[in-house]
């Protein structure tokens, strides 16, 4: 299922971007660009509608509509590795390769099969504003905005993440900042979500994405693609190092394992070239 405008310029601003070494830079060519006064507006809006009736209302069809487009999008979604999860008894935050609007599904379906608790999503502020149908559930699906607030982001969001990792929830982090669309590679690991494993005292349950092309086309540029969620090794915070310290050598040993996981599932060398094969699904010799 493909969202969004000219994938096959978004495509070539990743291109760019690899060319670049800007591996955590936005590739979407349309987002929208808010002031610091718009989004702080949005996030105000957000926490002034937690608790409500409203919001609670929206919310349990936010999760009924979620339910369904999980079923849809991965009704050949395979998962592997459940049983190095096994132990882990909800809250922990969850890592993952960021590829598609609607991978939050994939991380949606495993978790499903898990245990089925409900899944958080960390996201940016600007999706608050989006319009319509994707407006809706950005602003009541389960979702939770980071922004550039330090008051914020030191108080009320970390407040958000307790209540959810204390309900024995799960919070999905994308390390990789960014959505790259249909890109195969790990990309390099920010350090927050290790920082809130290390803050809250939970687990990280590291899982990478395979994206494998199907025969049929989707539109005229990208065949349909199929989706399998690896489970890697699950990473500890060391309680004898700070949080900043754990941050680090967790986000380190995170996209280490990426890294072996992508050349084993792949059958190949994680190299720093780009090529169009690193794009799934698409139609386009190098």
């Amino acid at each position: 299922m493909i969202l969004g405008n000219d994938r096959p310029a978004v495509v070539e601003h990743i291109r760019q971007l690899v060319s670049d070494n800007e591996l955590n830079a936005k590739a979407e060519l349309d987002d929208p660009v808010l002031t610091p006064e718009q989004k702080d507006a949005l996030v105000q809006g957000f926490l002034a509608r937690q608790g409500t009736r409203a919001q609670e209302l929206d919310a349990r069809l936010a999760r009924y509509i979620i339910k369904y487009y999980t079923k849809l999008v991965n009704h050949r979604t395979q998962i592997v590795g459940l049983d190095k999860i096994e132990a882990i008894e909800g809250g922990a935050i969850i890592t993952s390769n960021h590829f598609n609007q609607l991978d939050n599904t994939v991380v949606k379906k495993m978790i499903a099969e898990k245990d089925g608790r409900d899944v958080y999503t960390v996201i940016q502020e600007a999706n608050l504003a989006m319009d319509g149908f994707f407006g809706f559930l950005m602003n009541n699906g389960d979702n939770i905005p980071i922004s550039d607030n330090y008051d914020y982001m030191r108080h009320d969001f970390v407040d958000l993440l307790r209540q959810v990792v204390e309900q024995k929830d799960y919070i999905l982090i994308y390390p990789e900042q960014e959505m790259w669309f249909n890109y195969r590679k790990p990309r390099p690991c920010k350090r927050g979500a290790y920082y809130y494993a290390s803050k809250l005292g939970v687990p990280v349950i590291s899982c990478f994405t395979e994206v494998q092309d199907l025969d049929t086309m989707d539109d005229d540029h990208f065949k349909n693609v199929q989706y399998t969620l690896h489970i890697l090794d699950p990473i500890f915070p060391d309680p004898a190092l700070s949080d900043r310290a754990n941050s680090i050598a967790m986000a380190k040993k995170d996209y280490e394992q990426r890294c072996a996981a992508y050349e084993k599932i792949y059958n190949r060398p994680m190299t720093a070239a780009f090529s169009y094969r690193d794009i799934a699904g698409y139609v386009k010799e190098d």
